[in-house]
């Protein structure tokens, strides 16, 4: 079970969850060394500590499953409310279910590339799993299946990481500041535009997140400008007063939306502190998923210290590059 030399590892943790689950919970003697440095490894990993919570449960194999639901008889039967015919385990919610499969399949090949590549595999599979267990969750209660939402995400991560002689890192504002990335997404079939506002500490942290609709606006120019506009007045309305505003680049202004900039730039002097920066769209990953995530909808959605499900693997490898700076 597990590495020899106590390296945490997709395999090493499937090993420990294994034995666990068929030791009847208990490792023998000769694997409690081992386990202790898997366990350490799990603490020590650079994602939010809810996922190191989610992956400490996945391996002890004591997440609420149909499986262990119906073991405890709280439910009638262990069945698989996707599949139907197959127990709700551990491992086959989280890789073999159907719906975890359509995620899977779109990115495993990447993941095995990245394996000798990237140290940080594990905290990638772990962020995934953890976005399956959580959609699962809000969808039995009404929610959204985000099966494109994951692909979406890992299709811009993986955009990133294929031009690995070129990176580009987000980098973190000052010390007590805030950084404020935000983008526009124009749905032209339903003539309506997204807005995306993301707004992290200078470790990286999610302090706020918005996904918010506007019907009937069009024009790319005029949706960034919009853009700009929303994200400057969601910092001040969660108490934002010093920070860093990146923006992308749109070009001349035109005077249909010259008193947009200028009500923007009146906004931002209320603030102690404001600066504003240019962005390349590879640093604005997270902000673009937020915009996207905008047509599903009413009006808004509004996160506060917590990082919507759909973004947090890619908001975690942000950190995670962030920090090797």
């Amino acid at each position: 079970m597990g590495s020899r030399n106590g390296k945490f590892s997709v395999r090493s943790a499937y090993r420990l969850a294994q034995t666990t689950q068929e030791g009847g919970g208990q490792a023998t003697s000769s694997e409690q060394s081992v386990a202790r440095k898997i366990w350490r490894g799990i603490w020590s990993m650079n994602v939010p500590n809810k996922v190191k919570h989610f992956t400490w449960k996945v391996c002890r194999n004591i997440l609420a499953t149909k499986e262990n639901l119906w073991k405890r008889k709280v439910t009638q039967e262990g069945l698989c409310e996707e599949c139907g015919n197959m127990i709700e385990s551990t491992t086959h919610l989280l890789w073999f279910c159907k719906q975890a499969l359509a995620v899977w399949s779109h990115i495993v090949d990447r993941l095995l590339k990245w394996r000798d590549a990237f140290p940080d595999l594990m905290e990638r599979v772990m962020m995934i799993c953890w976005g399956i267990w959580r959609n699962r969750n809000e969808a039995k209660h009404g929610g959204k299946r985000k099966t494109e939402e994951f692909q979406v995400a890992n299709e811009v991560r993986s955009k990133q990481e294929a031009q690995i002689r070129e990176v580009v890192r987000w980098t973190g504002p000052k010390q007590g500041q805030y950084k404020v990335n935000c983008d526009a997404a124009v749905f032209t079939k339903s003539r309506e535009v997204g807005f995306g506002v993301i707004i992290r500490d200078c470790a990286g942290l999610d302090v706020a997140a918005l996904s918010k609709k506007r019907i009937g606006l069009t024009g790319a120019v005029k949706a960034e400008a919009k853009a700009m506009e929303v994200f400057v007045q969601f910092a001040k309305d969660v108490g934002i007063r010093e920070a860093t505003f990146e923006v992308k680049g749109i070009g001349d202004i035109p005077s249909s939306i010259q008193n947009i900039f200028y009500d923007i730039i009146q906004d931002l002097q209320t603030f102690r502190a404001a600066e504003v920066s240019h962005v390349k769209r590879q640093e604005n990953a997270l902000a673009h998923l937020l915009a996207q995530h905008a047509l599903h909808v009413v009006d808004y959605n509004a996160w506060l210290d917590e990082c919507p499900s759909f973004i947090e693997h890619t908001c975690a490898h942000d950190v995670i590059r962030f920090s090797t700076i």
